[in-house]
């Protein structure tokens, strides 16, 4: 008969110090590059009002008195007399009084452009702080270290959803309310920055989550597969309609033959606040037009019209609010990342969140350490 093993202290197996191992080391493992993760991530958070307010001038120009917006048509024969040699790409227009417009010129890779004061046509350059952002992001997704960066930050998000699970285990069998949600005011320093720690984690574990499972999207191609199987959604970003070909059909170099009068009636009637137009870059494509409204669910919930590109006759009108669930999910996986789905309180949870994980690594690091140099044997005095 093969013996029987029961726990010394008669009460069975704890799996609580097995978590509390696993914790550790995974944030000793992972926790400097989600710390770089999440310091970059909150500095990204409120980079469109950053921006704003430092490109008066640029992204908001002053408004002439008695003047209106420039046709369309005017405004692209402005923008390619300063740019000749330059084929647009793409047209980004406002009715906001006082915003600029903004133009892409067909580049490799996404359009380069700049913005345009929508009432003169000149040509302003680009944002003002735009490049730092960029910079910003790059560290964010990738380290500034290309294809391996993006493969550390993805398996440090994948530990990361490791550390909420193990951390939530070791808080769990543990009785009171005030212990899950209001830290320590008493005791040694240690109990206090542990205490902080936890509940910390206890009041961030959803955004953490949150942020987690999205910004693994962007992580894996395996990932960014599995969202669109279990949502249905089709992959790739949205792409022009083919038409049947038009001899001297328009493709996007000068803009001159586009029925921008056409596409101005279209965005009038739509009573969008915000649209762009993206030029066919070949004959027998369609032109794209995404717009919203006063009041877009958030700034990915983009509405698309097809338009002819000789005509302007409508190919497709589809509604972002008339997209399959799956589709709508996947298309704003970028605002749920960021809060923004669920307004601005949602922006400052996930900027609260962004900003716990370097906080979360100090903490866990001086503990780790306090705990390592009590742990040290002492050494008896030479001679």
């Amino acid at each position: 008969m093969a013996p029987i093993i029961r726990a010394a202290s008669g009460r069975g197996f704890h799996p609580k110090p097995a978590f509390r191992w696993l914790h550790r080391w995974l944030g000793l493992l992972a926790g400097l590059v989600l710390a770089v993760v999440g310091g970059t991530g909150a500095l990204m958070s409120f980079e469109e009002d950053v921006l704003w307010a430092i490109n008066d001038g640029v992204m908001r120009v002053g408004i002439p008195e008695g003047a209106s917006a420039l046709p369309l048509a005017d405004l692209v024969a402005r923008i390619q007399s300063q740019q000749p040699e330059s084929a647009l790409a793409t047209l980004r227009v406002s009715t906001v009084p006082g915003e600029s417009a903004w133009v892409g010129f067909r580049a490799k890779g996404k359009p380069v452009g700049e913005f345009v004061n929508p009432y003169t046509g000149e040509l302003l350059g680009k944002a003002r702080g735009a490049a730092f952002f960029r910079t910003v992001e790059d560290l964010h997704r990738r380290l500034l270290a290309g294809a391996a960066g993006k493969a550390i930050t993805g398996a440090s998000v994948v530990i990361l959803i490791g550390l909420v699970v193990s951390g939530l285990m070791i808080r769990l069998r543990r009785a009171g309310l005030k212990y899950w949600l209001v830290p320590a005011q008493r005791g040694t320093a240690v109990a206090r920055i542990y205490s902080l720690h936890a509940v910390l984690g206890v009041w961030l574990l959803l955004p953490l989550l949150l942020a987690a499972m999205t910004g693994l999207y962007w992580s894996y191609d395996w990932t960014r597969q599995l969202w669109h199987n279990a949502t249905g959604a089709p992959q790739g970003k949205p792409v022009a309609m083919k038409v049947a070909a038009v001899p001297h059909a328009p493709v996007a170099s000068n803009g001159g033959q586009i029925p921008w009068l056409a596409i101005a009636q279209m965005i009038a009637e739509k009573s969008a606040r915000h649209a762009q137009i993206f030029l066919p870059n070949q004959p027998n494509e369609a032109i794209r037009v995404s717009w919203q409204g006063a009041e877009p669910a958030h700034s990915r919930a983009q509405n698309t019209l097809q338009l002819h590109p000789i005509t302007a006759a409508v190919l497709l009108d589809q509604p972002f609010a008339d997209l399959p669930p799956g589709t709508q999910l996947v298309r704003s996986m970028l605002p749920l990342h960021t809060g923004e789905y669920f307004g601005r309180a949602g922006v400052w949870i996930m900027f609260a969140g962004s900003l716990s994980l370097p906080l979360f690594f100090l903490s866990g690091a001086w503990l780790y350490l306090r705990r390592w140099r009590r742990a040290k044997p002492i050494r008896p005095p030479v001679g």
